[in-house]
């Protein structure tokens, strides 16, 4: 049994555990942060990636105003990788209960590490970024 339970703890996580909603709001902002990093513009990328310009705008607004709100600095991993970093596979928790319409689960998730109006302006973010309209 506690051979069991290492495993599950040292296993990473994958970007395809996660719903495409999430998967493809990660990759886009790993994209982003290293295209910004590069000195190149991001838009073009992103804009093919998403399928539209309003669509990678959303999605650069939202990485950009998370560094405000997550409370200490965000680990990702290169965009080429498979596994997701533990910060990234907790966003991708959050992302899925966005596009899931399942505030309680994404306030559970986030409860411990945000404080209350940090948690409601993600939630905003994020549903603003996923489903425009």
């Amino acid at each position: 049994m506690a051979t069991n339970l290492l495993e599950k703890l040292t296993i990473q996580p994958r970007t395809s555990d996660l719903l495409t909603v999430a998967r493809d709001a990660i990759l886009a902002i790993r994209l982003h942060l290293s295209y910004r990093h590069s000195g190149v513009d991001s838009l073009g990328p992103l804009s093919r990636r998403l399928g539209s310009g309003e669509a990678a705008l959303r999605h650069i607004h939202v990485a950009s105003a998370m560094a405000s709100i997550w409370p200490e600095r965000f680990t990702l991993s290169p965009p080429c990788c498979p596994c997701l970093s533990h910060d990234e596979a907790l966003l991708g928790k959050l992302i899925e209960s966005v596009a899931n319409d399942d505030r309680a689960q994404f306030d559970a998730e986030s409860r411990d590490f945000l404080h209350d109006e940090a948690r409601a302006a993600l939630w905003n973010m994020w549903e603003w970024a996923i489903r425009p309209g």
